[in-house]
């Protein structure tokens, strides 16, 4: 009795020791340097911060620590939030707020972050409209394999906006975003072929061949934009 009283014990002893563990792996309880993507994540898909005692607000603040500490991800996502505020409470003028957090993780590397920068300028948004500066963005997004930069990037090539028309590029960019699943990008790379000839269209399926070998293929959600923007 006693040897089974003792196994007991030291079976509730290791389920403690695993579950504080586990909860200590949470990604909200990550130290702020370095909780930048893990935090901002749970707060975007607003899952669990209540079931582990942490509430939206708390997690914010968080993610708002994280940013001036400047973790790419959480300034994104700070930046995401303020601009999803101002856009659905029709205050267009507040959109600045949140763009410029949106331009330090653009500046980081952040492809996310450069997509919506370029966005902001395709549109004038935050900021003074500006193709080249939209285009600039949306190349460096592309590059980096984010498939909404590339089917923006296809869409300004083919209408020669900040950028000459070309639409052997044009091709190339719509065909690696309809290649990465998206729908609108394989509605324009099919609409955009009946106006190439032969040589064109071999010479952007080569390009698309040879950028998909050197392109990234992300796995991340692109469902940051609020509706309309």
């Amino acid at each position: 009795m006693i040897r089974l009283g003792f196994l007991s014990a030291l079976g509730a002893i290791s389920v403690v020791a695993a579950l504080s563990w586990g909860y200590s792996r949470q990604p909200w309880m990550t130290p702020v340097s370095d909780s930048g993507e893990s935090v901002s994540r749970i707060v975007r898909r607003g899952v669990g911060v209540e079931g582990f005692g942490l509430d939206p607000a708390a997690a914010h603040q968080g993610v708002e620590q994280a940013a001036l500490a400047g973790d790419s991800e959480a300034q994104y996502q700070v930046g995401v939030r303020l601009v999803k505020q101002a856009w659905q409470q029709d205050q267009q003028f507040k959109l600045v707020d949140g763009i410029n957090w949106i331009r330090k993780a653009a500046d980081a590397g952040h492809h996310q972050a450069q997509a919506f920068l370029g966005r902001s300028y395709e549109k004038g948004r935050g900021v003074i409209q500006d193709y080249a500066q939209a285009y600039q963005w949306y190349q460096r997004s592309a590059f980096a394999g984010n498939p909404m930069a590339m089917l923006r990037l296809g869409k300004l090539l083919v209408e020669g906006r900040g950028v000459e028309v070309d639409v052997i590029q044009a091709y190339q960019w719509l065909n690696l975003a309809a290649a990465r699943g998206l729908y609108d990008a394989e509605r324009e790379r099919d609409r955009l072929q009946i106006r190439m000839s032969v040589e064109e269209l071999v010479a952007a399926q080569d390009a698309s061949r040879h950028f998909d070998q050197n392109i990234p293929r992300l796995s991340v959600e692109f469902d940051d934009w609020p509706p309309g923007f």
